[in-house]
């Protein structure tokens, strides 16, 4: 009998996805035959089709699709178990079928499969990728709308939950509307209640945001977040809903000073994390409104004029670095238009007024800006920002 090393080091799982791997691709399922694991019982070699981190190995992933017939016929009845790094770990099963479910398109019996399992156990719908991968292959069922929201009203980490852009996907603005119209008795006396230690304050409230930015209730909110702000009592906002009112509701002028601002203390409160969300939410914000791209293009061409008048944090100077003026107003400069670049087109007209007024253009010289790719480059953006920040201390 042929023995694999351990498995809980990460080199060796990879080598099983490598021997399963090699399997498929020579169509030899015969080659797993007798190959176990060195610990335990010693059972069936495995391969993670999901890594810690969430990832899908999308080629072991596209190779399962295709041989899917064979291996359910050449392998005992609960073979897919060996696809979880852990296989007695029920949330590690579920992540197996979240990755199935980015293929399951290719394979209609591995589709039906995955619709016998979402059957047999509606949990697998809070896996985001098996969640998508049903939106689309049942768009008609009339409990999608339902399993979205309620899913959203479960979700309480950190994470942008997936049933946001599902949501903008799949749900009209009358139904989300309708949906948070019937949250909004439990919204204020909620997000005052969260406990201080807890980040955060209801992602109904995110929704809300970027939904229907114009909603009284979400300025009325937007106002409260300001004022708590600025006599210090603002420890129940969470970064998510704060990032979310303030980019969403901010007057276009004060757009750039709140999002330097809120760069700023991410990186002095540790909490870098959530510089992914800024940007996300800049981006959407600058894509659906021109007068906000005209505001951050100033502020481009005059970092020196940035007002503090509309800042989201107290205390706010035209030098928010804590360096000089000149080498404050170059950084704000670049980190602007690396914004600008990565997430809105830039109208070769704008592009012109920028070039005339002598502003710092390295970074949004190419022509169209491909804004597409936004959320795919706001990274090393955010990298940028978070190198030039960390002088701040």
């Amino acid at each position: 009998m042929i023995t694999v090393v351990k498995r809980e080091r990460p080199a060796q799982r990879q080598a099983g996805r490598v021997a399963w791997t090699i399997m498929l691709l020579l169509g030899d399922l015969s080659l797993l035959d007798g190959l176990t694991e060195n610990y335990g019982t010693q059972p069936p070699v495995g391969a993670a089709l999901v890594n810690v981190f969430g990832e899908v190995d999308t080629t072991l992933a596209t190779l399962l699709a295709a041989n899917w017939s064979k291996l359910n016929q050449h392998l005992e009845p609960g073979w897919i178990k060996r696809l979880a790094s852990r296989m007695a770990d029920s949330d590690e099963f579920k992540q197996v079928w979240a990755g199935l479910a980015t293929v399951a398109h290719l394979n209609p019996e591995l589709a039906q499969q995955l619709r016998d399992q979402i059957q047999a156990d509606p949990s697998l719908l809070e896996q985001e990728l098996v969640l998508s991968w049903y939106l689309n292959d049942s768009p008609n069922d009339p409990q999608n709308l339902q399993t979205l929201f309620e899913s959203l009203r479960k979700h309480q980490t950190n994470n942008t939950p997936p049933t946001i852009p599902l949501l903008a996907k799949f749900a009209t603005t009358e139904q989300i509307g309708q949906w948070l119209s019937e949250q909004r008795s439990n919204l204020d006396s909620r997000w005052n209640e969260i406990p201080t230690e807890h980040l955060i304050s209801g992602w109904g409230v995110v929704l809300l945001a970027e939904t229907i930015p114009d909603d009284a209730q979400v300025r009325a909110m937007y106002n409260r977040l300001r004022a708590d702000l600025s006599s210090g009592t603002a420890h129940h906002w969470g970064w998510p809903v704060t990032i979310a009112l303030t980019v969403a509701v901010a007057p276009p002028q004060a757009l750039p000073i709140c999002y330097l601002q809120l760069t700023a203390r991410m990186q002095t409160g540790d909490a870098e994390y959530f510089g992914p969300q800024l940007l996300a939410a800049v981006a959407k914000r600058l894509r659906r409104d021109p007068q906000a791209v005209e505001a951050w293009a100033e502020a481009i061409a005059n970092p020196s004029d940035i007002g503090a008048a509309e800042a989201i944090l107290p205390g706010a100077e035209k030098s928010i670095l804590g360096l000089d003026v000149k080498t404050a107003e170059l950084i704000t400069q670049s980190l602007l238009a690396s914004v600008l670049a990565a997430t809105a087109h830039i109208e070769p007209g704008l592009a012109d007024k920028l070039r005339a007024t002598g502003a710092v253009l390295d970074s949004i010289t190419a022509a169209p800006v491909l804004w597409q790719d936004a959320i795919e480059t706001s990274r090393s953006v955010w990298l940028e920002q978070a190198d030039v920040f960390d002088t701040t201390g």
